[in-house]
């Protein structure tokens, strides 16, 4: 099964326009992927473009520099909730 972070970094590089599966940083994630059923991975392909759409306002409040406290810890808080969302939403694909 995958990781939480492993999930929230196939979401990101979705949003952000890359294609998950080639990034180096995920091929552990990808194998995974790989070893699902068909039915699994359409399922998990839904989820992403769920959480796409449900993370959607958090990833777009992301502050644009990190150059304070403020900012880091504005960006921890939001990424913790879409952790969250992450969690609730891919709880049958994360170990």
């Amino acid at each position: 099964m995958f990781k939480l972070n492993e999930v929230y970094n196939i979401v990101w590089a979705e949003y952000i326009g890359l294609d998950w599966k080639d990034q180096e940083n995920l091929e552990w994630a990808l194998e995974t992927y790989n070893g699902l059923s068909q039915t699994d991975q359409s399922k998990f392909d839904s989820l992403v473009t769920k959480a796409l759409s449900d993370c959607r306002v958090e990833f777009k409040s992301f502050p644009k520099t990190h150059r304070t406290k403020a900012d880091m810890e504005l960006r921890e808080e939001l990424e913790h909730a879409i952790m969250e969302k992450l969690q609730t939403l891919f709880h049958q694909y994360i170990d």
